[in-house]
């Protein structure tokens, strides 16, 4: 029993069942017979937090399914999947947490509530950096992803054209970092790097 335990919390199954050994009897002949439950079955599939997109939309990308087993390696593929879905909508996956709802677990049956918990990207500040001859409200007023928006691929490429073609900067990074909120790790601070352009010199001749 405690080895097919170590194996099925090894795969992916663990912390699911008290033991996945739910019955075991020896014969009259010496013949031993193990009955085994591999892991929870899904009853439900919730999906909370601030996903944007519909529930619909993310169950049908999952790989878990209402009725199926549920396991680390499915949940690892279902966030690879929604990684997927999110950018085919132009947005990005800030947290994601999945798991088993404790309270929803039927041992009879066997059965539980899986809860997926899902942010999108929120911008919760935003940084400039490198300019020493530039004012920051004249970057500033170029941005278009301020505090508290979320966050997209297409927005982020509009604000890197506005600031490069500005014609003050030889160069445009974007450096997205955690924070500030430790709390919120779904927010990023997105800090604008820029490398002001040299001064020109003008040369005067006298003929």
């Amino acid at each position: 029993m405690l080895k097919i335990n170590s194996y099925y919390d090894k795969i992916g199954y663990g912390g699911q069942l008290p033991s996945h050994v739910i019955n075991l009897n020896i014969g009259k002949d010496g013949s031993l017979s193990l009955q085994i439950r591999e892991g929870l079955t899904v009853a439900n599939i919730i999906i909370k937090g601030m996903p944007i997109l519909p529930p619909t939309v993310i169950k049908k990308a999952l790989v878990t399914k209402e009725g199926q087993p549920y396991s680390e390696d499915t949940r690892d593929k279902d966030y690879e999947a929604l990684k997927k879905i999110y950018d085919q909508y132009d947005l990005s996956i800030g947290d994601f947490e999945a798991g088993i709802d404790p309270t929803s677990v039927n041992t009879d049956k066997g059965t539980a509530d899986i809860v997926y918990t899902i942010h999108v990207a929120v911008v919760g500040a935003v940084q400039i950096t490198g300019n020493t001859k530039t004012k920051d409200e004249v970057i500033r007023r170029q941005l278009r992803l301020r505090p508290g928006m979320i966050v997209t691929q297409g927005a982020l490429h509009r604000d890197y054209d506005k600031l490069n073609n500005l014609g003050f900067f030889e160069k445009v990074e974007l450096n997205a970092k955690p924070g500030p909120d430790p709390k919120k790790p779904w927010e990023t601070t997105l800090d604008w790097n820029v490398k002001e352009q040299r001064t020109g010199t003008a040369q005067v001749g006298a003929g």
